[in-house]
């Protein structure tokens, strides 16, 4: 009878606490991009006259919303995707040794990129930046275990 041959260590791939927390952190960071993309975040609103100030006068007021897009141009949306992007670094690990590595490396680029942009978009991404430091803290793979030694041990 043989025996069914070792099956290789789990990757990334596989499962696990930390892999379920990184694709949380990449669905969030493209939550936060679809938010600062789509959603309007400027406003104004414009006022017309018409008529006789002294025997009376209509106003029209109208009111306006933008995109971002819409106001800075479609360059904008490359710099929202920069958060997706290195949102996504830990699920291209193929080793454990790099996707803890990467899982790190995202946690502290997101939480650097919230913070610097805190005052306008960043505050989008900061539920993405907090997956992605618990996604670093917790367990990830282990890396696989050495070959059992073929060669006699010395009594």
């Amino acid at each position: 009878m043989t025996q069914p041959a070792p099956s290789a260590p789990p990757g990334p791939a596989a499962g696990g606490p930390a892999r379920v927390a990184a694709v949380v952190t990449l669905v969030l960071a493209l939550a936060g991009f679809a938010v600062a993309a789509l959603l309007p975040v400027y406003s104004g609103s414009t006022a017309e006259m018409s008529g006789d100030p002294v025997t009376g006068a209509a106003v029209r007021t109208t009111e306006t919303t933008a995109t971002l897009a819409q106001v800075n141009g479609p360059g904008i949306l490359v710099v929202l995707a920069l958060p997706v992007v290195v949102a996504a670094l830990p699920l291209l690990a193929r080793r454990a040794r790099g996707f803890l590595a990467l899982r790190v490396t995202t946690a502290v680029l997101l939480v650097l990129m919230t913070l610097l942009g805190a005052l306008s978009v960043g505050i989008l991404f900061a539920p993405a930046a907090v997956a992605a430091v618990v996604a670093a803290a917790l367990p990830g793979m282990r890396a696989a275990p050495a070959a059992p030694s073929t060669t006699a041990q010395p009594a």
